[in-house]
């Protein structure tokens, strides 16, 4: 939607941008206080999610999205606490952000859950990769 103003020395313009794209992280931060934390993102998206533990992480697996090159979901640890997981799979890197949001750094994996989810989610997106274990 667009408003203009024109005539009055003024020009203003107020652009509202689709929010659909953000729909399901904004559910993510919303329910985080819910009691029924799962049935809350379920309502809110619309889907139930498709939970995939690896270790102390909970990967909704429905929400992956590609962005330059690596693949992006929001994960939550075993305390509850939400952030962002990328995974590039050419580089067979992982990513994760800290409480603030900002990325920590590409790093390799080291435990075995870690190598276990880059494997499962390279392999679902057509670049299966096999990784030598440390």
């Amino acid at each position: 939607m667009r408003i203009s103003f024109i005539g009055t020395g003024f020009l203003i313009l107020l652009s509202i941008a689709p929010v659909t794209s953000a729909i399901e992280t904004d559910a993510y931060k919303l329910c985080q206080r819910a009691k029924d934390f799962w049935g809350c993102v379920r309502s809110m998206n619309g889907t139930d999610p498709q939970l995939r533990k690896y270790g102390p992480l909970q990967v909704d697996w429905s929400i992956w999205k590609p962005v330059n090159g690596s693949y992006i979901a929001q994960t939550f640890n075993s305390s509850g606490k939400g952030f962002y997981l990328a995974v590039n799979c050419l580089k067979a890197k992982i990513n994760v952000t800290d409480r603030k949001g900002v990325w920590k750094g590409w790093n390799s994996p080291v435990k075995g859950f870690e190598y276990d989810l880059l494997e499962e989610i390279c392999k679902e997106v057509g670049t299966p990769i096999d990784l030598k274990r440390e």
